[in-house]
């Protein structure tokens, strides 16, 4: 098998990949609530964690996905969560999320419009 002469993932990675994602985000929104809101770490324990260099090569998807988890995920703060009671409330909605997706691929920008001034 000859070695690929560009980094660009194929249509049938994009597929492949596109539907583990959707699979990971749908999974860390079913387990949201069940972590800590605010991240249990310091700061500079992620780069601590991460090697001196960055890979020579590009890594594959797995890979990646697996240091999401074990570098990104840690130090991330769950505005996702039920918990999260800030400045943003819960922000999900798979229909949203689809629907950005789609925009976005266009290249346009997606918005949510409600307008107030209505009588309900």
């Amino acid at each position: 098998m000859s070695r690929k002469t560009n980094h660009h993932m194929t249509a049938d990675e994009f597929r492949r990949y596109g539907k583990e994602m959707v699979d990971w985000i749908a999974d860390y929104y079913e387990w949201v609530e069940t972590q800590r809101v605010l991240p249990d770490i310091e700061p500079g324990d992620i780069r601590k964690s991460l090697p001196e260099k960055p890979p020579i090569h590009g890594e594959s998807f797995d890979v990646i996905m697996q240091d999401v988890d074990q570098f990104i995920m840690p130090g991330i703060t769950h505005w996702q969560s039920p918990g999260f009671f800030c400045l943003f409330p819960q922000q999900h909605v798979f229909s949203v999320d689809s629907g950005g997706n789609d925009v976005s691929r266009l290249g346009a920008t997606r918005h949510v419009l409600e307008d107030q001034s209505r009588d309900h």
